[in-house]
């Protein structure tokens, strides 16, 4: 009897230390959850408003990620989403390649020059211009002249055809444009929708 009792309180103890070790472990796991929701949420907060704190003024937001933006833009950038970034050796060939310079213009725009290769050797700079209508907002302009002309001599294209056209069309557009970090910002243009990210090559 007493053999069947200890057994007993020892299989007792051991279940009590299993309910409080799975106890403990589902309180660590929800503590460890919220702290890595915690370290996301301020990640994001970080790369959106670039700054812990709260009470942010919209206002003085807007001025603030204008100038950020402006200051910062000059250099060398890349679209991430056109390359392969699994070593290093692919990012600086495509840099070499596909490389876009960003420059400011004023305190209210910056220009963006698109060098493309000819079929016949030649190159062609395709400018762009953002100006700034409010915060993270521009009007992009598009040299589409130089652009046409481009595709034209490339694809063998006549006046009138639909992808001058078009080309003409879409000089005018609007984008969001956000500094992520001091190396990469996004542009997500209101016609596409998609969401573009570039990296500083140099």
């Amino acid at each position: 009897m007493e053999g069947v009792l200890l057994s007993f309180f020892s299989v007792a103890r051991i279940t009590g230390l299993s309910i409080a070790t799975s106890i403990l472990f589902f309180e660590l796991s929800g503590i460890s959850y919220a702290i890595s929701r915690l370290e996301e949420f301020r990640a994001s907060k970080l790369a959106v408003h670039q700054t812990l704190l709260g009470g942010i003024s919209p206002l003085a937001w807007n001025e603030e990620a204008k100038k950020h933006l402006l200051d910062s833009i000059n250099g060398n950038w890349i679209r991430l989403s056109q390359i392969d970034l699994s070593d290093i050796e692919n990012f600086k060939a495509a840099c070499k390649k596909d490389g876009l310079r960003f420059y400011k213009i004023d305190d209210y725009s910056f220009g963006v020059d698109n060098t493309l290769m000819g079929d016949d050797g030649n190159s062609v700079v395709i400018k762009l211009e953002y100006i700034g209508k409010g915060g993270v907002s521009y009007a992009v302009r598009r040299d589409y002249r130089a652009y046409n002309k481009y595709i034209m001599d490339s694809m063998k294209l006549s006046e009138g055809d639909f992808a001058l056209v078009n080309s003409a069309r879409m000089a005018n557009q609007e984008a969001i444009v956000l500094l992520l970090t001091p190396n990469t910002l996004m542009q997500i243009d209101f016609d596409a929708g998609f969401p573009e990210v570039f990296g500083r090559c140099e």
